[in-house]
This record gives structure tokens, sequence and C-alpha cells, in this order.
């Protein structure tokens, strides 16, 4: 018989700050679990994150097994951005990996900059060829050949360390604690364990790895169990997803009403690009003002630098909707765009508003027309 128990709290990663005899350092845990990394800092946090303090007797006591990143190749590396990227590498490889020694310091070597590019890209030929070379990679590519010098009685052996592979692996991605029966024949009698047998045998034996059977099979069995932490994870993902739509989308709005301020039509592409580049925090909110400002300046030559236009075409927006009898125009306006790229005066932009068929349909058009008529007539002795 099989005792299932649900595993609460699991895929909650977690970062910590400390403060030990002056120094800080940063943890980062995966959120499966089963590793933890560490960095030292370059002096105190910039954000007001409120430090756990303890001396280095009681550091040295908690973080014994943590990976360890070099302080001097990671001056400016931040560990809440790593780990979710240990995360991927850990759902595509497989937890049981993640415990590796080898594999850590693999891990470890890509906030490292160990396996970037010049254009600060991942060089993913570097980072497969480093895990060729992992003691991890070596042990399950050496299974088939293990397997082949083995004895019946060494093979079973071999077989049952494979199912108790699996149990962990059932434990960390269902949520679910299971005890193993004590036979092969309790096993298969069991439907609680269906394809655990031939899933034990063909990692035994060197013809899948553990990758392929998270992916393959664990994983979609997983997805199936409600609650299970795999289920709730791909939930997240997915309303995640869906709150990066709508992030998106509110950005884009904020980014077009930033455009219009600074009497600019951006694109759809070039909002979008803009969007996606604040919410990757490639770009900030103020480089991006400062970028719109660049532009704005191309199209108004002669606005101050710093100064939105809606500030700066405030005077000509008054003239022309005192003179053509409208609400305040915006950047789109040809009229107004031509005369703040010419570098009109008021008066001149006064002078060819009054120029124009569009102003002589208006009402003060004709009270000017009139009142000019009278001033005539007068001057000529009618009156």
């Amino acid at each position: 018989m099989s005792i299932i128990e649900p595993i609460p709290g699991a895929y909650e990663g977690s970062t910590d700050l400390y403060l030990v005899d002056g120094e800080y350092y940063r943890t980062g845990k995966d959120s499966f679990g089963v590793s933890t990394y560490v960095q030292q800092l370059v002096g105190r946090p910039s954000d007001p994150e409120v430090p756990i303090q303890m001396n280095a007797q009681e550091f040295s006591n908690i973080s014994r097994g943590w990976t360890w990143l070099d302080k001097a190749q990671t001056p400016g590396a931040d560990l809440r951005a790593f780990m979710p990227s240990v995360d991927s590498l850990i759902v595509n490889l497989g937890p049981l990996a993640a415990q590796d020694p080898s594999m850590q310091r693999l891990f470890a070597g890509i906030p490292q900059g160990e396996f970037l590019l010049p254009n600060g890209e991942i060089d993913v030929l570097a980072l497969e060829t480093a895990y060729r070379q992992t003691d991890y990679y070596n042990s399950t590519t050496n299974k088939a050949r293990l397997w082949s010098e083995s004895s019946d009685a060494e093979r079973q052996v071999q077989v049952a360390n494979e199912l108790s592979t699996i149990a962990e692996l059932w434990r960390i991605f269902t949520g679910q604690n299971v005890t193993l029966p004590d036979t092969m024949a309790e096993l298969d009698d069991n439907p609680m364990f269906k394809g655990w047998r031939d899933k034990a045998y063909q990692l035994a034996q060197g013809f899948i790895n553990q990758a392929t059977l998270l992916n393959k099979w664990l994983q979609p069995m997983a997805e199936q169990i409600e609650g299970s932490p795999w289920s709730r994870r791909l939930l997240e993902e997915e309303r995640a997803g869906k709150q990066e739509v709508i992030d998106l989308e509110t950005k884009k709005g904020e980014i077009r009403d930033i455009g219009n301020r600074y009497g600019l039509s951006l694109s759809n592409e070039m909002i979008t690009k803009y969007g996606n580049d604040i919410i990757n925090n490639e770009l900030s909110d103020e480089e991006l003002e400062q970028k719109l400002d660049e532009q704005s300046l191309v199209l108004y030559p002669n606005k101050p630098i710093g100064m939105d236009w809606v500030t700066y075409a405030d005077p000509w927006r008054r003239v022309h909707a005192e003179l053509y009898e409208t609400s305040m125009p915006d950047h789109t306006d040809s009229d107004l765009a031509k005369a703040l790229a010419d570098g009109s005066s008021l008066s001149d932009y006064r002078k060819t508003i009054r120029k124009t068929n569009r102003w002589l349909g208006t009402q003060n058009a004709r009270d000017s027309l009139i009142s000019e008529l009278s001033l005539a007539g007068r001057r000529m002795g009618f009156g």
C-alpha cells in the first residue's frame, strides 16, 4: 500500500538579505527548495530591505552547503534576477540535477558572466559544452555502460535506486509523499505506481534521462492533479503571462500619453518596443522621457531642453483656440505644428491664421471685418 501526504509550501523560492559583522550577503533559494546560492554584496544595498543580522559563526553554520558566487566576478549581479534562470534550468533538467555540486557550479557561472558573448547574450554553445563536462552529465551518460557490466543483483539495486529517484521527483512535482512497496510484485499490483517499473528500468539502463522523464511523463501527470505544485506553477505562469499583457497594455497607454505630452505621434511598433523595454527593466521611465524629449527637439528646435511640448506650445495653442474658436489644439494640428517647427512668433502666428480660409469662417473674423469696415467708413466720413 502507498501512503500519500500533501506537502504544503512547494515552489516557494525566496531571497534574503543578511548583515554579518558589517558585511552584506544576499541569498537565493530556488522555488524547488533544492539549492541555495549566496553572494557577498559590495557595500550596503540601495533598497530599503531590512537585513537579517547575525554574527560570523552563526552565518557560517547556516551557510554550509550553499553555493557561493565569486564576489569579484559579480559586483553588479542580483540574485533576485538570477534565481528565475535557475528555476528554468531545474524544470528542464530536474530538481535532483540541481542538487549536484557540479551542476550548482555550472548554474553559478551564469551570473558570473562565464557564458556571455560580447553582446551580452548567453553563449548557448559554451553553456552546453560546460554541461557535458559536469560530473552529473558524465554519471548519467555512463549508466548504459554500468548496466551492461552489472550482475542481476546489482541491476536490481540500480532499479531500486531509480524508483527512489522517481518517488522524490513525484513528491516535488505532485506534492505527495509516496511510500514505495517492498517488492516489485506489490509495485505492479498497485495502480498508483502504474508505469513506474518501466521508467525505473529505462533510467537505470540509460535509455532516458531525468529531463525526458519529467517532460514526457511526470510533469503531464502532475499537471492533471488539482492543487499539485506543478499545476499551481503552470497556473501562476499563465496568470503572470496574462498580467504581463495587461501590464504592457497599461504601459503602452502611458507611453502614448507621454509621447503626446512631448508633441510626438509614436507608432504602435515604437510604443510596444518602449513598453517591453520598460517592463523588462531595459529602459527606465526617466530614460524614456529623455529619449522623447530628444525626439521632440527635432520637430520643435526652439523648445527648451527638458520642457514638454504642452508647456512650450501653450501660448500658441491659446492663440489658435482664440482665433479659430475651437478647443485647445494638440500636436497633430498642421497649422500649429508648422508654426512651432518654423519658430514663428505669436504675432506672426496671428497674422498667418488671419490669412487662412478657415479663419474667415469664424465669428471673430466676421466681427473683425465689420469692425474694420466701420472704421474705414468713419474715416471716409460715413457714420
